[in-house]
């Protein structure tokens, strides 16, 4: 299953934890990638190989992390919300919010804008810790192989 992964790589330790997600989706036998894998240089080469990856992906893993949703991660999950209605092979959405201000939160929604929340939630589900997202998403693989 190919999974694409979305977040914020503005600080080398963004971009680790990314690849870090990339990196065990990887070990358990999915095929990850995400902004780090892309090398885009300029906005609309950028833009080519994200709508590429995001049109081959069967699902999308959002990095909700920070004092908001980044604003390209949120292009990219209105971008996949959308070719999911058009095609529906695609499994869904799985979002990771581990920051501590939105976990404090997570009774109210997790202090994620409600337009977002609402995406999320519509096509698939908000885990705060990754072993949980790892299981929906093994969940959504397993469910698509033929008994």
């Amino acid at each position: 299953m190919k999974i694409f992964v979305a977040g914020p790589t503005f600080t080398p330790h963004a971009r680790e934890y990314l690849l870090n997600n990339i990196r065990r989706l990887r070990e358990r036998g999915f095929d990850a990638t995400g902004a780090p894998d892309l090398l885009g240089t300029t906005p609309q080469a950028l833009f080519d190989e994200k709508e590429a990856a995001l049109r081959k992906a069967d699902a999308l893993f959002v990095i909700l992390d920070g004092a908001q949703v980044d604003d390209g991660v949120a292009c990219q999950l209105g971008l996949f919300f959308g070719l999911m209605l058009q095609d529906p092979t695609k499994r869904g959405i799985v979002g990771l919010l581990s920051d501590e201000r939105g976990l404090r939160k997570s009774a109210h929604g997790f202090g994620l804008n409600l337009f977002v929340r609402g995406v999320l939630e519509s096509r698939g589900c908000i885990y705060a810790h990754i072993e949980d997202a790892l299981r929906q998403l093994e969940e959504w693989r397993d469910s698509s192989v033929p008994k």
